[in-house]
């Protein structure tokens, strides 16, 4: 078992700039895999790399959050966790960002008649590195329309957008790609991208300094006055 002492300080710092760049390149995956998505070809590799790439950046974030809990410091356990759970949020931000921009592009906008709203709960559950099981419930609300030409027949979101029988205004991908949103949901293209912004500098700080906080003020052992 590694305990965690001081520590050296350049030692410390070192290992948060590792964490800083695999957390960097996760990133860039994770948008990579948006990216293709959103603009790649419509062929069969398509979709199988851009499930490789999301599953390569959650094993990133694994093994940036490993590099974190690996640094000399009493910190270390608390950044890790830090960066654990703003790495997901700073992904799934930056994803959207893609997305958005892509529906705001290339979305067409249109009004339907909902035929249908139905809500249905999912349960997952989850367990992270120290065995530590968490259980998250999500309600979605299926919603079942009758479009104009070439417009959707499904669209699912958190909360009911609309009632059975009433009109709906929706923006959708003509490539069916995108989620389709309601017209007065749809984000502004530059919004998810400040989310993933200030996510991604909570990362920096539990990489970088919460460590270094903990490094200073972990004492060390004092000798033993009766050495066997």
């Amino acid at each position: 078992m590694i305990r965690h002492g001081r520590g050296d300080a350049g030692q410390v710092f070192l290992v948060g700039l590792a964490s800083v760049g695999l957390a960097s390149a996760t990133v860039g995956i994770a948008v990579a895999a948006a990216f293709l998505n959103a603009y790649g070809p419509a062929t069969w590799w398509r979709s199988v790399c851009v499930v490789v790439l999301a599953l390569a950046s959650m094993a990133m974030v694994l093994a940036t959050t490993t590099v974190v809990w690996s640094c000399p410091s009493g910190g270390a356990v608390v950044g890790g966790l830090v960066v654990f759970f703003a790495m997901f949020v700073t992904i799934q931000h930056a994803s959207n960002a893609v997305g958005d921009t892509a529906l705001a592009k290339r979305g067409v906008s249109t009004t339907c008649l909902v035929l249908d709203v139905r809500a249905r709960t999912e349960t997952s559950t989850s367990t992270d590195a120290n065995g530590h099981t968490t259980t998250t419930t999500r309600t979605y609300n299926d919603h079942r329309l009758n479009c104009p030409e070439g417009g959707p027949t499904d669209m699912t979101t958190s909360r009911a957008a609309a009632k059975k029988g009433q009109s709906l205004r929706i923006r959708y991908d003509p490539k069916g790609r995108l989620d389709t949103v309601p017209e007065r949901g749809v984000a502004r293209p530059g919004a998810s991208l400040r989310k993933a912004e200030r996510s991604f500098t909570v990362v920096v700080f539990a990489a970088l300094l919460i460590p270094q906080i903990g490094a200073r003020h972990t004492r060390p052992r004092r000798p033993s006055p009766h050495p066997q």
